[in-house]
């Protein structure tokens, strides 16, 4: 990781979410980890409606169990 942020920012995600993204970018090297864990507004921040339930809320578990990627083309 290059940067503690972003180094925080993967290990907000679970786990399992976390083992499958490694393979993935193994595979794709153009795959763009573009946001993972948010807050609620985090989404006013981005001029997005705010959202009362997201995936990449902290969850029961602890962690966020989503994650937005971006490949390049």
């Amino acid at each position: 990781m290059k940067s503690d942020s972003l180094r925080k920012e993967v290990l907000s995600l679970h786990p399992i979410l976390r083992l499958s993204l490694s393979a993935i970018i193994h595979i794709d090297k153009d795959l763009i980890i573009a946001d993972a864990s948010r807050f609620f507004d985090d989404y006013n921040k981005m001029g997005l409606k705010s959202m009362r339930h997201s995936l990449h809320y902290k969850q029961y578990t602890g962690y966020a169990h989503a994650v937005d990627l971006r490949v390049k083309g």
